[in-house]
């Protein structure tokens, strides 16, 4: 992997000297100098102190430990950052937007190439959620109004199909469990259970269970006809459980002969977009094909939500956009009242860039996968792709894109010519 090395030495580099410009005091902090350097080699098994970090023969590594080192480069990074910001020694208001960016997206986009990126996305996807509106045809001369029929219309059907949510939920995560096994070497075995909980902070979350509390697997919802709004159960319950959270913590649960930073490791970018890239997955596999209209009707809205958020974080922060154009963008695309969307930016001003994580995760997931399909062709493999991305764990998505060059560069050299 001669390339993965060039190009992840020249990424580790630069990562150490963004950290020092970021917050030299912080470094040269004895106490902190200390804490690192324990974290570094407890976590990584390296013999070598972090002093050596720079001038160590990253060469004389396995390609495992490379990968490993330049983790833990990024993870030292962005602790430098975090403790500054925590402690006071730096305001949030003196740190870059195009830094934040960086710690919430892993990447290395700027504001205005973020920003181009999102107005696509949203655009793209708000064309894809007017489709639906159309084919279902409820009454309303507005998308609020229309999303109002859709909620009403969700509680009937509800009503009518005598069982309740966390049973249908149930149906939702029993078929994908067993449709999806193929597009993945390791996969979960022990079920999920789908059980409403009272007081959740969200509409749905998935919690691992415990054998000594007699806790299964759970889906965990809000009780209720509306908890969990009809049109977007489906989607939810592939987010959760399978292709979702479930399987990447899982996954993750499995790499106990990694470094113990890379088994405990998570950040939005990737916990989330896997996810996201989760619901996308069950899509592309057509669990949403004989779906009610209205399952995909919140497939589709469940990216516009989470898209028109990223985009509005970033013109917020980014871009020069005003609290009120920020407001109207969302209340004007999504289902918000005036009140919930100046809440809603009001946190995009108190943590600039947060918005941006897992939508931005998504798209990088999305754009390796092209990517491999494109240069691999019929010697695409679901379950070798998905491998690659859940066994290296938690990876910033600008060393996760050169993993994945590797796997496909691997893949092409390893398969015959043709004649």
């Amino acid at each position: 992997m001669n390339r993965y090395r060039t190009r992840s030495a020249v990424l580790l580099l630069a990562l150490l000297l963004t950290s020092v410009c970021l917050s030299a005091h912080a470094v040269q902090d004895p106490e902190f100098r200390q804490f690192l350097d324990a974290a570094y080699r407890k976590h990584t098994g390296f013999e070598a102190s972090l002093d050596q970090l720079q001038t160590y023969d990253r060469s004389s590594l396995s390609t495992e430990d490379q990968l490993s080192y330049d983790l833990f480069a990024w993870y030292l990074e962005d602790q430098i950052l975090i403790r500054a910001l925590a402690l006071g020694e730096i305001d949030r208001e003196d740190v870059p937007y195009e830094t934040l960016l960086h710690h919430h997206t892993t990447t290395r986009f700027s504001p205005s190439e973020l920003f181009e990126i999102l107005r696509g996305a949203v655009e793209e996807n708000q064309a894809a959620v007017n489709r639906c509106l159309s084919e279902i045809q409820l009454p309303g001369d507005s998308f609020h109004a229309q999303m109002e029929a859709v909620n009403k219309t969700g509680v009937q059907k509800t009503t009518q199909a005598g069982i309740s949510v966390a049973a249908e939920m149930q149906g939702y995560v029993d078929r994908a469990e067993e449709a999806l096994r193929p597009c993945f070497a390791i996969y979960p075995v022990d079920p999920v259970v789908v059980t409403p909980v009272p007081g959740l902070l969200s509409a749905a979350g998935f919690r691992f269970g415990s054998e000594a509390q007699g806790r299964p697997n759970q889906v965990q919802i809000l009780p209720g006809r509306n908890g969990v709004p009809y049109y977007l159960r489906l989607t939810i319950a592939h987010h959760e459980a399978y292709p979702g959270h479930y399987v990447q913590e899982h996954n993750q649960n499995q790499l106990t002969h990694l470094p113990e930073f890379r088994q405990r490791w998570g950040f939005g970018a990737y916990t989330e977009s896997w996810a996201l890239y989760g619901e996308q997955l069950a899509y592309d596999m057509g669990l949403f094909e004989d779906a009610d209209p209205l399952h995909r009707l919140g497939f589709v809205e469940s990216k516009l939500w989470r898209s028109t958020h990223a985009l509005a974080d970033v013109g917020l922060n980014g871009m020069g956009w005003t609290v009120e154009e920020a407001v109207t963008r969302l209340t004007e695309t999504l289902v918000l009242t005036a009140t919930e969307a100046r809440t809603r930016v009001t946190r995009m001003l108190e943590d600039p860039g947060a918005a941006t994580a897992s939508y931005t995760g998504y798209l990088c997931l999305m754009r390796f996968r092209t990517r491999a399909q494109e240069a691999l062709g019929d010697d695409f493999e679901w379950a070798a792709f998905h491998r690659v991305i859940l066994e290296t764990g938690p990876a910033p998505m600008e060393i996760l894109e050169t993993v994945v060059d590797c796997y496909i560069e691997e893949i092409a050299e390893a398969t015959p010519p043709t004649d």
